[in-house]
């Protein structure tokens, strides 16, 4: 892929914020501006399949628009962010199920009108298994449990990933579907 050089003009506080943010990231400032960009444009495709969902029948996005307008968020519905380790309450309760899912969805798709998030069921005992990634006291995030979790169903936050368990989530993901 070959890079194109583009010029902006910024106000200087916000200048001044695209040089800090950019000198933690990868690729520096560009890298910077570059992520902003993407997470743009993954909450605008989250946008639009919630739009196709709700023409699908989809009422709990119509739902949940329906209650931002006015002005609350409704209940059941909520904007988890990627890392957080969530309780989960599930319909039909079984023995010896999940209770905690830790999510690993983009946080632009979070944020967009679909009734789901991607989760990973966290289990209480080790798996055993390289695609398995310890969550602190909470348990085991297992990658081969990756599934749409209803924000209505997530409950309070129990944790959040640490920045070491949320890389080695990421490259636990990269391993189980062949990406990188």
């Amino acid at each position: 892929m070959s890079a194109e050089r583009v010029t902006v003009s910024f106000e200087p506080a916000i200048a001044q914020r695209v040089r800090q943010c950019g000198s933690r990231v990868r690729g520096g400032q560009s890298g910077y501006l570059a992520r902003l960009v993407q997470q743009d444009a993954v909450r605008e495709a989250g946008e639009a399949l919630a739009l196709w969902y709700a023409e699908q029948g989809g009422g709990a996005v119509r739902r949940r628009r329906a209650d931002r307008s006015r002005g609350r968020a409704g209940p059941g519905f909520v904007t988890p962010r990627r890392g957080e380790i969530r309780q989960y309450v599930p319909v039909l309760p079984r023995p010896g199920q999940s209770l905690l899912r830790v999510i690993i969805s983009a946080d632009g798709l979070n944020q967009a009108s679909l009734p789901v998030v991607l989760g990973l069921q966290v289990v209480e005992r080790d798996p055993g298994s390289i695609l398995a990634v310890r969550l602190g006291s909470l348990g085991w995030a297992v990658v081969t449990t990756v599934e749409a979790v209803l924000k209505s169903r997530l409950g309070k936050v129990a944790g959040m990933a640490t920045a070491e368990e949320q890389e080695a989530l990421n490259q636990a993901l990269k391993a189980a579907l062949d990406l990188d």
